[in-house]
């Protein structure tokens, strides 16, 4: 089934956008080049969107994607191309590249991910191979059991001279699909080869709030540039350091600040939706430590359960920094199900995406969560998909979408940038 069979007319801000867009195609991407210009953009990643009818706004980026075993067939033929395109021009003369998962062995989804980057990678003209930080994996290496029969067999590897070798094999570029939660381990830290993405920016340093400043940074100039109103294509946020949610004092000061601001945005707009906010653990990922409030009072009677899960993100890793969000109930329906498109880039170019889905949740809530399904969004109607599947085909999508996305893009550069300033 067809996106378009399911919905024909699109939501204000997205029919709008798309053919704003459309009109100024070839500026938007000379834009977007001059702001690239001989700058490291992003190996890869992922850009979860919120589509309110009234804003379309990225609400988190992920540097590490998992998930490409949700992306249509033809994604994988795009997806080699832009890895062929970034090695060439970042990283040229490699011929081997290792790809380091995480640990995260009993997850088939997640291995099945592992396999189909390890194909976009092999497609890409590389020799490639899949190694493992876990110490307890023997010489010969392990077959780990995806979903779908895309299985993976994984070994360790050791360092020479910081070069990673797999059975006496060396290899001369890295591909992390390890977000580095946990801290950066030694044996990562050591590798002298190139390592996509930078180390810098694994989540045991990098932070929500950096990233959401350098975003509205460069949409404010691309608003600018193009005579937009920024209030259209971003969401609202302030971040609060170093608080207990036993004294939750300043992150409800937050939450009152940035609901007033949805406020007075909603009577200028007339826009009559009741304010909410997602509070955020500043360096968290797969939805771990998100809760959405309607007022700051929510924080002081929190069950102790929630507080436990709030203070606690991947790994065990302790909760102190959160973002306080704009919440945006989401117009996109999948059926009688809402969902949220997730869009894909590699070298910050769109290689796909597909639309998560809950059909326990409403549409102010969160959609990463247990629960939660997969369904592909592909840039063209995709012919090796068997009359059963449902891929939503609509370029309108990818053209709205996809500059949220590299606006994302840019921002990770800014990021980065100012990471390796930090660290110098």
């Amino acid at each position: 089934m067809l996106y378009t069979d399911w919905k024909n007319e699109l939501p204000m801000i997205l029919a709008s956008l798309n053919d704003f867009f459309l009109a100024r195609n070839k500026e938007i991407d000379a834009w977007f080049a001059h702001e690239e210009a001989g700058r490291r953009v992003p190996f890869y990643a992922s850009i979860d969107l919120r589509n309110a009818g009234y804003k379309i706004a990225v609400v988190d980026t992920n540097l590490f994607p998992a998930g490409f075993n949700n992306l249509c067939h033809y994604s994988y033929k795009l997806a080699s191309e832009q890895t062929r395109a970034y090695f060439d021009a970042w990283c040229p003369g490699v011929r081997r590249v290792l790809i380091i998962p995480e640990s995260n062995t009993r997850n088939p989804g997640y291995t099945a991910n592992v396999a189909r980057l390890q194909q976009v990678i092999q497609g890409a003209g590389f020799d490639t191979a899949v190694a493992t930080l876990i110490e307890s994996v023997p010489a010969a290496g392990v077959e780990l059991q995806g979903a779908d029969g895309l299985n993976v067999h994984v070994r360790p590897f050791t360092l020479v001279d910081g070069v990673p070798h797999v059975e006496g094999v060396p290899y001369d570029a890295v591909v992390l699909n390890h977000d580095l939660s946990g801290g950066l381990p030694p044996t990562v830290e050591q590798i002298t080869v190139p390592v996509m993405p930078t180390r810098k920016l694994g989540w045991y340093r990098r932070r929500k709030s950096d990233h959401f400043l350098e975003l509205q940074a460069v949409t404010n100039r691309f608003a600018a540039e193009f005579g937009l109103d920024p209030w259209t294509l971003l969401p609202e946020f302030e971040f609060v350091e170093n608080v207990s949610l036993d004294n939750p004092a300043p992150l409800q000061e937050s939450v009152s600040r940035v609901l007033e601001r949805v406020r007075h945005g909603y009577a200028q707009r007339g826009i009559a939706d009741k304010p909410y906010v997602y509070v955020k653990h500043d360096a968290g990922t797969y939805g771990i430590g998100v809760i959405s409030v309607e007022s700051p009072d929510e924080l002081a009677g929190l069950s102790s359960s929630i507080r436990k899960k709030m203070r606690t993100g991947k790994g065990g890793v302790a909760i102190d920094n959160y973002v306080v969000q704009e919440g945006l109930p989401t117009q996109d329906r999948i059926g009688d199900c809402y969902g949220e498109p997730v869009i894909y880039t590699m070298n910050n170019r769109i290689i796909g995406g597909f639309f998560r889905s809950h059909c326990e949740s409403d549409d102010r809530e969160s959609l990463n969560r247990p629960g939660q399904v997969f369904k592909q969004l592909c840039s063209v109607p995709d012919p090796e998909l068997s009359r059963d599947e449902k891929c939503w085909h609509d370029s309108r999508l990818f053209r709205v979408y996809g500059v949220h996305a590299r606006l994302a893009g840019l921002a990770v550069i800014a990021e980065a940038e100012n990471a390796g300033r930090r660290a110098a």
